[in-house]
């Protein structure tokens, strides 16, 4: 519901990318590094979890694109104001989409258009000791170049992410999830990138289940 031009109405996060029309439908263009998420209250990820989204990309992305990148994470929440406490070691959070700090538990998917005949999600899951649980490289064919719209889905299964896309299922990655973490955020951002104008993601219609 926000205009042209503008970050979107109840969200939160670094307010540098806005909202472009693009083939007549507003979309939220995400063209620059940082990380934004639609308003959460604290509700856990858990089992049967599901983050549902429209991606699309420009034709023309270059070969050397930032990543679109979902992550879930366990971030500390303050009731009263109903805010996530991203402001007490916002360095922390930089490893959403450039330099490596982290320190939270949390579960990233970096996903590329670009890759050579199809497209690639891999997927880490770290402790709050920077520590990594596991670590998988996905295939996703028909995911790359002109092939630029695609409808993902993202479900938690157990302690299991199962990703798919245009309604089929792609992938399965055991133990993502670390049982006794309260995942309570999930994030969307642009890992890298460049200054080019044609690298950019398009992102419209998110839905969730809890």
């Amino acid at each position: 519901n926000s205009a042209t031009g503008e970050f979107p109405a109840g969200w939160e996060g670094e307010k540098n990318i806005s909202v472009k029309k693009v083939e007549g439908i507003n979309q939220l263009a995400i063209d620059k590094k940082g990380y934004w998420f639609p308003r959460q209250y604290n509700q856990e990820i858990k089992d049967k979890f599901s983050l549902s989204f429209d991606l699309s990309w420009d034709k023309a992305m270059p070969y050397y694109n930032g990543l679109f990148t979902v992550s879930f994470g366990q971030v500390l929440y303050d009731n009263p104001s109903e805010d996530y406490r991203t402001d007490l070691n916002p360095s922390s959070f930089w490893s959403l989409y450039d330099s490596y700090a982290g320190n939270y538990n949390r579960v990233v998917c970096w996903f590329d258009a670009t890759g050579n005949n199809a497209g690639t999600l891999q997927i880490a899951s770290y402790l709050n000791n920077e520590s990594q649980v596991a670590n998988k490289k996905i295939t996703l064919p028909g995911f790359f170049g002109d092939k630029n719209k695609h409808a993902v889905t993202l479900e938690r299964k157990g302690n299991n992410l199962l990703v798919f896309i245009d309604h089929i299922k792609e992938a399965e990655m055991e133990n993502a999830f670390i049982p006794a973490v309260r995942y309570n955020i999930f994030t969307f951002s642009r890992y890298k990138g460049s200054d080019d104008a044609k690298d950019v993601y398009y992102l419209n219609s998110i839905n969730t289940s809890y």
